[in-house]
């Protein structure tokens, strides 16, 4: 049915760089049983916003509606009429059942008016069926019923949809807030939802054995873990479903203003049940969350703080069902019990930890991509013992995954003494056959991402309360680490670059992470042009970095981001740059200047 298609396009096109969320009094309208709802704060703000962007990314010069997505709709669908440009629009969708099982006509428009019957005028032979008004679309035989609810239009494929009572929906408060701060937004009715999921967990279930049955069963080697497998497939689906049966709803929103595109995701949980608990109980903090690590090029970084009990309680939920079928296993399980008891500790020994991903300098296949600073604040001491112990009984653990027995994982304790620190080193590396093409060939990849020694670590205690753990990196920045660590100083947090990615951002938060995408990009080109490439590409190196933050609010968990608008502008003029560059235009080969 096109009035589903135009429905899903008119979003779309609206939505154009955004997608999610609602405010407004359009909720009010929306039945109760509505299973996600799509809302548009505000169409013509938000259709300006989405246009400004697009004209400062070039969007608008390949695609020109999108400079005004809403004179686009308008134009496109002949609705020029009685539409209330400044009020709230609603795309809400149902269970299918209630249309004959067709998903595309369980769908209701809501469209802010400001005079009915002048939005019916619109359309040229518009007719009565009843109460309702009977509409089509350009190029679209296809019947539309519309009814008059309020100050909106309701418009359906399906007499159905119309039928059902304006109501608004119950949201929870969090959620409600989340609701009204966005430009658009996708809300999910988790209760409705739910109800649509049970038979699918059921089927799921069934599923799952079935597989089991038929992949470990029929093998002699792996008969023995059919239980486990079973136990740890039928605790998924009850997780899955104590999740569905604990979330009031779901949020994801978006708003677009000139200092980027700022969007979050939000699960609010029954402040009863487990996973509500747990939000409650873990605290957020106003720290940087990057303290004690050393000034450098970074790639990603970030930090975390760690609730003990809640981490531990949350383990017990996730672990605990598994244990008693993997004690039953023996001495094969003993490396599996052991590197679960191991990071149990580690849960419960870590008070906070920060980590940055540095840039790689070296050649491609002589030094690892993965270079990485890790600083951990608690128990130094019962952190190390975790971290040794999980390492000691990892590649036991791997090999009792089918087809995963080539892990080899050397540690050296006390291997060497850098700045006072004793450092362990860990290395861990593939045994592949050369002989085999396929290994072999997966071997080049490894030699590629880690260099020729595989991927190797060192770790130890700097104090009583702090660790360092540094991956693939060289002695430069193994030093550098310590240092910072000792000092315990903050060299990122204060950053010019992070300030307006800072600020955009919940300044409460249990994480934060910043990605340097500027960086990534600039790392990806020069192996590009180490490998041959001609890509003549620079961004400049102080970019702000996307940012990421996880908190905790009431019985909620949400997460939320931040585009910088500036680095969005400086990527879309490098692209244009290099595509003019590419095809030979201006200052490229063979164009003016050349």
């Amino acid at each position: 049915m096109l009035i589903a298609r135009r429905a899903v396009a008119a979003a779309v096109l609206m939505l154009a760089v955004i997608a999610p969320v609602a405010r407004g009094q359009v909720l009010n309208q929306v039945p109760g049983d509505a299973l996600v709802v799509m809302t548009v704060n505000d169409l013509q703000q938000t259709s300006g916003r989405i246009g400004e962007l697009a004209k400062m990314l070039g969007i608008a010069d390949m695609l020109p509606p999108a400079a005004d997505p809403l004179a686009a709709v308008q134009l496109q669908t002949g609705i020029r009429d009685g539409i209330n440009k400044a009020g709230d629009m609603a795309i809400a969708m149902f269970n299918p059942a209630v249309a004959g099982g067709r998903s595309d006509r369980a769908i209701l428009l809501l469209l802010p008016v400001t005079d009915y019957a002048a939005f019916i005028k619109n359309f040229a032979n518009a007719k009565k069926d009843g109460d309702l008004d009977v509409v089509n679309f350009p190029r679209d035989p296809s019947p539309t019923y519309v009814a008059n609810w309020g100050r909106y239009a309701a418009l359906s494929p399906s007499k159905e949809m119309l039928a059902k009572k304006p109501g608004g929906l119950a949201l929870p408060a969090v959620a409600a807030r989340e609701l009204g701060a966005k430009d658009i937004a996708f809300y999910a009715n988790m209760p409705e939802v739910a109800k649509l999921a049970r038979d699918a967990m059921g089927d799921m279930r069934t599923e799952l054995t079935r597989q089991i049955d038929r992949n470990l069963g029929m093998d002699e080697a792996n008969k023995k873990y059919v239980p486990l497998a079973k136990v740890a497939a039928n605790h998924l689906v009850d997780l899955m479903e104590g999740f569905l049966s604990s979330t009031q709803a779901a949020v994801m929103g978006m708003t677009i203003s000139p200092k980027g595109i700022d969007c979050s995701m939000v699960c609010e949980f029954s402040p009863a049940s487990e996973p509500g608990k747990f939000a409650a109980e873990v605290k957020n903090t106003d720290a940087t969350l990057v303290g004690g690590l050393p000034a450098g090029n970074y790639l990603v970084y970030g930090g975390a703080v760690y609730d003990g009990p809640a981490m531990l309680k949350a383990y017990d939920q996730l672990v605990g069902p598994m244990l008693p079928e993997l004690q039953k296993l023996g001495d094969d399980a003993k490396p599996a019990l052991a590197a679960l008891d191991s990071i149990k500790r580690l849960l419960g020994s870590v008070k906070d930890a920060s980590f940055g991903m540095v840039a790689p300098t070296g050649k491609l296949g002589e030094a690892s991509l993965f270079q990485g600073a890790y600083v951990v604040h608690g128990d130094a001491n019962a952190v190390m013992k975790a971290y040794r112990d999980y390492m000691v009984n990892q590649d036991a653990l791997m090999k009792m995954v089918p087809g995963n027995q080539q892990l080899q994982t050397t540690l050296k304790q006390a291997a060497r003494t850098v700045d006072g620190v004793a450092l362990d080193e860990v290395v861990m590396q593939y045994n592949l056959n050369p002989t085999n093409p396929m290994e072999a060939q997966m071997a080049q990849f490894m030699g590629m991402l880690y260099g020729p020694n595989g991927l190797s670590a060192v770790m130890g205690v700097v104090n009583d309360t702090t660790m360092v753990y540094v991956m693939g990196g060289n002695d430069a920045l193994l030093k550098s680490t310590i240092t910072a660590a000792k000092a315990g100083g903050d060299n990122l947090g204060a950053r010019a670059e992070l300030k307006s990615t800072v600020a955009s951002l919940p300044q409460k938060r249990i994480g934060v992470y910043y990605v340097s995408l500027s960086g990534i990009i600039n790392t990806a080109v020069r192996y590009a042009q180490e490998m041959g490439m001609g890509v003549p590409l620079q961004l400049p190196a102080d970019l702000p970095p996307i940012g990421i933050t996880a908190a905790t609010e009431r019985s909620a968990m949400r997460i939320d981001a931040h585009v910088p608008a500036v680095l969005m502008q400086k990527i879309g003029e490098a692209a244009m740059k290099l595509q003019q560059q590419m095809m030979g235009g201006p200052g490229g080969p063979g164009g003016p200047g050349m």
